[in-house]
């Protein structure tokens, strides 16, 4: 995966961030629109991005055909409890990891071409 859409997948765990920590400051008590339509709508337009990324993200480990299965599905239910958080630990440290355990062949490949040893 590359570095810019590594960056891509991770922006919305620094927007939720961001907007968690200024949403009190920036709405007024007294303005037109409410905190709660506010951050209603926020809610709504977060979890849409969210369930987007998850099932972006769920569908990248299930692609990959050389890594065990149990090694997939634990990074699916750390990613699904986790949200944001697990999409960062997974894209920045364990994608590559992926990547590579992937390209290289597995027993059952070497078998097959008749290199075992």
């Amino acid at each position: 995966m590359s570095n810019g859409i590594k960056i891509l997948l991770t922006i919305p765990a620094f927007l939720q961030l961001l907007v968690m920590l200024v949403a009190f400051d920036l709405i007024p008590a007294d303005s037109e629109i409410g905190f709660h339509e506010y951050f209603n709508n926020y809610v709504f337009i977060y979890w849409i991005i969210l369930i987007s990324v998850d099932v972006f993200m769920i569908r990248r480990i299930l692609s990959f055909k050389n890594i065990e299965s149990k090694s997939k599905w634990n990074w699916i239910w750390f990613i699904v409890f986790m949200g944001n958080i697990g999409i960062l630990f997974y894209v920045w440290s364990q994608d590559d990891i992926f990547i590579k355990a992937n390209s290289s062949p597995t027993i059952e490949q070497d078998i097959e071409e008749g290199h075992s040893e």
